[in-house]
């Protein structure tokens, strides 16, 4: 009878192993596995910066930068060395330049830019579970991935009041309106927040402010 136990126990035992390591396995990919889904992230990455913010030649930089990281990523032989090919890659990708980004904003302080309807559309399903009330009534720009809205619903907004935020020594008022806040790799953050986080400059929550306070 104990043999018998005994033999069940050990059964039990084998069986938790057993899932233990395919669990493990599920949670610990391949070097393979671990490669390709670094090529997956850098070329959303690199297509999240906008072709239409670029000039053809600086678009074909990022295109160039893109291939380069994806070879690094290839001939990586360990998982931290994949993830340093993909975050250098990253990092050229992001030090192209765009295309008079700075310019358009100061010579138009009063007009808010169009934004695509893709990006649109990504913004109000990561705001709120009934995205279709949900609209960007103004659009600040995208910098580096991060995308400055004022979000408004279908509903009227209650009441009047008037707030001001101070962020950098920069102030943005808010006249019956709510906040400004940050997109940026599918979370939200306020502009206190991103620019903690080093997710904005300084710079762009000059540009941000400027248009932003002569609306």
């Amino acid at each position: 009878m104990k043999k018998k136990i005994l033999g069940i126990a050990v059964a039990i035992v084998m069986l938790f192993a057993v899932a233990g390591l395919a669990a493990c396995e599920l949670d610990n990919p391949t070097l393979a596995e671990y490669q390709a889904t670094a090529r997956v992230d850098l070329t959303n990455y690199a297509n999240s910066r906008g072709q239409t913010n670029f000039t053809i030649e600086n678009w074909a930089v990022i295109q160039g930068h893109v291939t380069t990281g994806k070879a690094a990523i290839d001939a990586a032989e360990t998982k931290p060395a994949v993830r340093t090919a993909r975050d250098n890659a990253k990092a050229a990708v992001r030090a192209v330049e765009r295309e008079n980004n700075v310019n358009n904003y100061t010579r138009h302080p009063n007009s808010v830019d169009t934004i695509d309807a893709t990006l649109e559309n990504a913004i109000r399903k990561g705001f709120s579970e009934e995205p279709q009330i949900w609209y960007i009534f103004r659009y600040y720009g995208t910098f580096d991935g991060a995308s400055a809205v004022m979000m408004g619903s279908t509903e009227n907004f209650p009441g009047d009041w008037e707030l001001y935020e101070t962020v950098a020594g920069i102030t943005f008022w808010y006249i019956a309106t709510p906040s400004i806040i940050v997109w940026y790799e599918n979370n939200f953050y306020s502009l206190t927040e991103a620019h903690a986080q080093y997710i904005l400059t300084l710079e762009n929550l000059q540009i941000i402010a400027n248009i932003h306070n002569a609306i």
